[in-house]
């Protein structure tokens, strides 16, 4: 039985970057590679850091949604081997290069100098997505099992969700892996409900619980939705008005356009209401659900034929009127889905909304912080605005706003149907937000299944699926890590025994033999079983091994691998590079000992405890100043010593402060963007940072040393714990600020507000909790004298003890109620948190 390992690079507890590693024997296989276009630089890939050096042998693409496939140009370029492959369906091989040019286009459209953008941004190219990408696919078939790499089997199977949308069976002869991908339940006018194949026992199953959070219904609501909308749309053309129906690019629109062809076709809506598309990526996107045509029913017109195309941006840069667009009442079917500011919906919706006769309807997930999420929230009367760079307000005149729950993913209880229809022995939740998944986990234990492991892993944690000839379906986090340094000690001893230091080199077999005969004593038999003798293992621990890369360490190595692995989850590491030679040591050793101890204490949640015992003295100097660095136990054992010596905790840390004082030139650095500045930016530095970089050998880039790679994951994790949010309790504040969407999760509606709370956010270290509430107030009560422009800003009107109160003034506020926040702060903080923010606030 193969190691096998799953490491979550993108998508745990989140909707983002989907992304997953599956370390299978010597192989590594990763399962789609998404991008997340709602966060900017480096966040937005998945954590590609923890592929093996050795780069990646396949990956395997489910579909070709940008959070599936929109890091493939650089996973390409860094992170494959010679002759990989990307495997997918041929309808996903036609799709990849369009939705990937949007990337180009955006960056294109950004005009950030190729200095300053991000070093990932480079291989956003047209001649690499036109070109060089494709010439690594793979088009396989549906049902038809093949070799995805020796001694593993691949089988694609219908996911439901969009044109070429395909979950994933992996195999080989002990071990089966199901990966759903994104999938959907129940047919759609242009794709059917997913195919579940029969007879799969899935030893882990990787399942996505997008709307773990939601009690869909199943067909019946999704018929009721589709009626809803269709006379919502005909109600508005008969009375003279124009639709919006904001919506994705891929799959959504292709099901809007087949929708709106069957209602004109069958009179449920005027048979020749125009319908209208933005030019752009849709229409490349139709001729390829033209081709690869698997809608239900007969088949009546293609795509094309059904809309018309449209630019509505003009020269001037204002946006077309609906009346220069159309002569008569339209439905326009535009992106983006969730109307993101500047979109071809957006623009077209600051006219829309001013006109009662107008219906906008929105037919997908709407996040906080977009337009849409806005107007969904508001009501005629109250103002959104369009263009936070231009500050345009406009008031909203028609009550026609809905959103209709057609999702291409599963529902809540079609999930847990799935789920069980592998036969799993672990589920693990992913692609959706933290209470959605663990919904699903907790559920599916909970109903009485016979699935005992069901858990929503997060992003960086591994999972180890079989180890060592046995299932281990366990995540590292729930595994102690016991690291020992090892050296040549047990070699020493077998050679003193045999009187020859220098000339004996026994095999493998010889010194197996000899720790064998010597069991009585194992105190006396090499270092590292002293102090495993003093420290024993116990049954939930994972011994490390951390040997160099010289013969005389990895045949220690290895039988004490062998010695231990008997009861034990054992794992030898040969670190390339760490033998007691200065050149190797400095520039390889260092490097690769921080990298691999750092990997463990992470994957293991810090629930480690290192022995620094074994080897030369610069190995052990480097594991016990990790140890300290990332706070964990460290023990020494000198052979002198009876007993070993716990090194008492440090209460120091590295000045993170340093970094902060000069993230710009260092996280320029890190993320080797501005080549040819790159010596003008080092200088930048302190002196004291400067041990955190060296040049690399093998390019125009600084790299970090091994010292900076630790002081930067140290930092990280800092300023991720830092960065949870601010406790927000709302006390009775007004709805005119607030909004909900469909996962009950509140976010506020004034982008201008939320920004301000933004900014104030970042102080976190001095607040414990912020506090929302209204209460009614004499008109123009408290009111600072600003200029009557300014709509939207925070004014202090007290300040007791540790709290800041200040009252909201937003463009919708109510004229009798008053919208108030209290700021409440760490016990003597309250005037210099004041003193940094301000008595005004403004966006």
């Amino acid at each position: 039985m193969k190691n096998i390992s799953l490491c979550i690079l993108g998508g745990g507890r989140e909707i983002g970057a989907n992304s997953y590693l599956l370390r299978w024997g010597d192989y590594q296989i990763l399962l789609d590679a998404g991008f997340n276009p709602a966060k900017i630089g480096y966040d937005a890939l998945p954590h590609l850091d923890l592929i093996d050096n050795d780069g990646l042998d396949a990956i395997i693409i489910t579909h070709a949604h940008l959070d599936h496939i929109g890091s493939l140009p650089y996973i390409v370029n860094h992170h494959f081997k010679i002759g990989a492959k990307i495997f997918m369906t041929e309808p996903t091989a036609a799709l990849i290069p369009i939705m990937l040019m949007e990337t180009v286009k955006a960056l294109e459209r950004e005009s950030i100098l190729r200095e300053n953008q991000y070093f990932y941004h480079h291989y956003f190219d047209r001649s690499i997505v036109r070109e060089y990408l494709q010439s690594y696919f793979e088009v396989r078939y549906i049902d038809v099992p093949f070799e995805v790499l020796p001694g593993i089997s691949c089988q694609f199977f219908h996911a439901g969700h969009i044109l070429g949308a395909v979950g994933v069976i992996l195999r080989d002869k002990d071990t089966t892996i199901v990966y759903t991908g994104d999938f959907g339940t129940e047919g759609q006018e242009w794709i059917e409900g997913c195919h579940i194949p029969n007879g799969v026992k899935a030893d882990c199953l990787i399942i996505e619980g997008t709307h773990g959070g939601d009690d869909e219904s199943g067909n019946k609501a999704r018929e009721e939705e589709i009626t809803r909308l269709r006379n919502r749309i005909a109600e508005r053309l008969n009375n003279g008005g124009h639709v919006l129906i904001p919506s994705f690019a891929l799959g959504r629109t292709q099901e809007m356009l087949a929708l709106l062809d069957k209602w004109m076709t069958e009179g449920s809506i005027p048979s020749e209401t125009p319908v209208m598309i933005h030019s752009g990526i849709t229409g490349s996107i139709n001729e390829i659900y033209t081709r690869y045509d698997g809608r239900q029913g007969p088949h009546r017109r293609a795509l094309g034929s059904i809309c018309n195309i449209v630019n509505g941006y003009l020269p001037s840069g204002s946006f077309a009127s609906t009346d220069s667009l159309s002569d008569r009442p339209t439905v326009f079917v535009f992106t983006s889905g969730m109307m993101a500011r500047r979109t071809p919906s957006a623009r077209l919706a600051e006219e829309l909304i001013q006109d009662e006769r107008n219906g906008i309807y929105f037919v997908g997930y709407v996040a906080p912080g977009d337009l849409g999420y806005e107007l969904l929230n508001a009501k005629p009367g109250d103002k959104v605005c369009t263009d936070i760079h231009q500050n345009d307000w406009v008031e909203i005149r028609t009550p026609n706003i809905e959103r209709f729950s057609l999702s291409a993913h599963a529902g809540f209880r079609d999930l847990l149907r799935v789920s069980k229809e592998y036969d799993p022995s672990l589920v693990l939740w992913v692609h959706g937000d933290e209470k959605a998944l663990d919904r699903c986990a907790q559920e599916l234990q909970r109903a009485g299944s016979e699935i005992q492991r069901a858990w929503a892993p997060a992003n960086r944690e591994e999972i180890w699926i079989s180890r060592q000839g046995r299932k281990i379906l366990l995540p590292l986090k729930s595994l102690r890590a016991v690291i020992v340094t090892v050296g040549t000690s047990l070699l020493t001893g077998y050679q003193k025994g045999k009187k020859k230091i220098s000339k004996i080199h026994p095999t493998l077999d010889q010194l197996k033999e000899y720790v064998l005969k010597h069991l009585d004593n194992l105190p006396k038999l090499s270092a590292e079983t002293h102090i495993l003798w003093h420290k024993p293992l116990e049954t939930q621990d994972v011994l490390y091994l951390i040997c160099g890369d010289n013969p005389d360490v990895k045949i220690c190595g290895q039988v004490l691998q062998e010695f231990y692995g008997t009861a034990h989850l054992v794992e030898c590491i040969v670190v390339d590079g760490l033998r007691p030679e200065p050149e190797s040591f400095e520039n390889r050793g260092t490097i690769n000992l921080v990298q691999e101890l750092t990997r463990i204490i992470q994957a293991h949640s810090r629930n480690t405890v290192i022995h620094a015992t074994g080897g030369f003295k610069g190995q052990i100097a480097l594991a016990t100043l990790l140890g300290i660095l990332f706070h964990q136990p460290v023990t020494y054992l000198y052979e002198g010593f009876e007993k070993p010596v716990n090194l008492p905790p440090v209460p120091l840390d590295f000045d993170y402060s340093r970094i902060h004082s000069f993230r710009e030139p260092f996280f320029q650095l890190v993320d080797a963007r501005n080549t040819a500045g790159m010596p003008d930016i080092l200088n930048q530095l302190p002196e004291d940072l400067l041990c955190c970089f060296q040049r690399n050998p093998d390019s125009p880039h600084f790299c970090l040393t091994a010292l900076g790679r630790a002081i930067l994951k140290s930092y990280l994790e800092k300023a991720q714990n830092q960065a949870k949010e601010i406790p927000i309790r709302r006390d009775g504040s007004s709805g005119k600020l607030w909004g909900m969407n469909n996962r009950q999760r509140e976010a506020i509606l004034n982008p201008a507000i939320a920004l301000i709370i933004e900014r104030i956010s970042r102080f976190r270290d001095m607040i414990i909790e912020m506090v929302f509430f209204s209460q009614p107030v004499n008109p123009g009560a408290g009111l600072f004298n600003v200029s009557q422009e300014e709509k939207n800003y925070l004014e202090l009107i007290e300040k007791t003890g540790s709290r800041l109160r200040y009252r909201i003034h937003h463009i919708n506020s109510q004229p009798d109620i008053a919208d108030y926040l209290d700021i409440m702060t760490v016990a003597g903080i309250a005037p210099t948190l004041r003193k940094w923010i301000g008595r005004l606030i403004f966006p």
